[in-house]
């Protein structure tokens, strides 16, 4: 006669399967990437970066550019995780440039100006924490790139001549 199992039923169980199937899902999506897209997603992840955080540099010149890297390289490992951080650091960057252009302070009650920074850390954090593939830090990454071609508009044709060399890309589909 068999004894009968004592497998813990509930809850706990329940979600830790589920977490775990969810994982597993999200590992085989992102094994099913192509790999030119993940080296493509680095590279404008870098440059994307790196032109917002020394655009709005919260800190001195040769950190952002690390940065940069670092969070590339997060989000080449692991989108889910690396854009949120490169957007919390663009937020943040942007917030301090928008109170030392006392924008912030010309908003009125308290209640509004913290209803404002909540909502834009969450537009900085929150969105790209929902995307966890590369096509969507893709997106994200160019969305960035077209907001710095429209505030600096300089930057704008010098950027054009060095994504040109991305156009083979386009070309074969990545």
């Amino acid at each position: 006669m068999k004894k009968p199992s004592l497998k813990a039923t509930g809850v706990k169980s329940w979600y830790a399967t589920r977490r775990q199937k969810k994982q597993k899902k999200e590992e085989l999506e992102r094994s099913l990437e192509p790999p030119r897209l993940k080296i493509f997603t680095f590279v404008i992840t870098l440059i994307a970066m790196a032109c917002s955080m020394s655009f709005l540099p919260l800190f001195t010149q040769p950190v952002p550019l690390l940065l940069a890297f670092l969070v590339a390289f997060v989000t080449f490992k692991r989108p889910r995780l690396g854009m949120p951080i490169g957007g919390a650091i663009i937020g943040l960057g942007l917030l301090y440039h928008l109170s030392n252009l006392y924008f912030i302070s010309f908003l009125g009650d308290m209640v509004v100006r913290v209803a404002m920074i909540v909502i834009w850390m969450a537009l900085f954090v929150g969105l790209p924490l929902a995307s966890p593939r590369y096509r969507s830090a893709l997106a994200i990454d160019l969305g960035i790139l077209a907001v710095i071609a429209l505030l600096f508009p300089q930057i704008a044709l010098s950027g054009l001549s060095s994504t040109s060399v991305f156009y083979p890309f386009f070309q074969k589909g990545i």
